[in-house]
């Protein structure tokens, strides 16, 4: 089995959905699942945005951290 790199976000990180042509809806929310698309060869995150599970799967560039509020 080939060995899979990191991925880009970890699991309870707080992001921001990046608007554009696959993302209508600004969002901020916690990834809650990470997975590996094998037909892509790539990570997609699900997030909880208002302590709600969130269907739409949503890839790196579609994501930004959230920036630490001072």
């Amino acid at each position: 089995m080939t060995e899979l790199p990191p991925p880009t976000f970890s699991l309870g990180q707080w992001v921001n959905v990046i608007v554009n042509e696959r993302n209508r809806t600004p969002q901020t929310g916690s990834i809650r699942e990470i997975v590996w698309h094998y037909k892509f060869s790539k990570y997609f995150y699900l997030l909880e945005v208002d302590k709600k599970k969130v269907a739409k799967r949503y890839f790196q560039e579609d994501l930004e951290p959230m920036q630490a509020r001072l």
